[in-house]
């Protein structure tokens, strides 16, 4: 089962870089309305829905700015590891990168666990995701893709995040996309959802700062490993 993940893996990452070739290449702001993009500008967070037709849970796209340069931003978000310590607020209890297909790619295996809601303890899940990371050197701006592999109940997990230099830090565009099981009952926690994604990127935010400000040192190593991977 594992050799056939990575061969998925492989495969998938080849034909995402080229379909997501040319709309990664937008700019994060022209996304929003004047209204949302000042907020932007300003610091504040957004979050944005787009609702689909055979799921449960919507699209969310969060905008958010932050106080350090795309290559931090994306070094300390890939390191997958950090994920379980980074999110645990949020659910994440595990993240352990498994295998690299190539330099770029990483297969990591997580575990989320779930509230208590409406009396019912959820299951926790154990899924097998696909990560890339990709320069886009025409703009100078970075792009992490993922996608599910192997997951428990979850249908499918999907999402990107994209970042550009804005002032003397970043903008960023975080997308989260889950097909829930259960949707009857998915419909009800709906909110509970989107509010997680939402808390994901206070925990990151918060992450790049802690780290900007009172480890330099593991900023730095992170940076290099990125530097790796790419090539550069």
């Amino acid at each position: 089962m594992r050799a056939n993940l990575l061969v998925s893996a492989l495969s998938i990452s080849i034909v995402f870089s080229f379909s997501c070739a040319e709309s990664a290449y937008a700019n994060i702001l022209d996304e929003l309305e004047e209204e949302d993009r000042v907020l932007v500008e300003r610091g504040e967070q957004v979050a944005l829905t787009e609702d689909v037709e055979d799921s449960a849970w919507p699209h969310v796209y969060v905008y958010q700015k932050i106080d350090a340069n795309p290559e931090e931003v994306t070094a300390i978000f890939t390191d997958y590891e950090l994920h379980q310590e980074m999110f645990r607020e949020v659910g994440i209890v595990r993240s352990v990168i498994i295998n690299r297909p190539d330099p770029a790619t990483a297969i990591v295996e997580s575990t989320m666990t779930f509230p208590v809601v409406f009396g019912v303890q959820l299951k926790d899940e154990a899924f097998t995701t696909w990560n890339k990371v990709k320069l886009l050197t025409s703009s100078k701006s970075y792009r992490v893709d993922w996608g599910s592999l192997e997951t428990e109940t979850i249908k499918k997990i999907a999402g990107d995040l994209k970042i550009e230099a804005f002032s003397s830090g970043s903008i960023i565009r975080y997308h989260s996309f889950i097909v829930p099981s259960r949707p009857n009952f998915a419909q009800l926690i709906v909110q509970m959802a989107i509010d997680r994604v939402k808390q994901t990127i206070v925990l990151f935010n918060n992450q790049v700062e802690d780290e900007k400000q009172n480890d330099p040192q593991r900023l730095l190593g992170q940076v290099e490993v990125l530097r790796r991977v790419l090539g550069k």
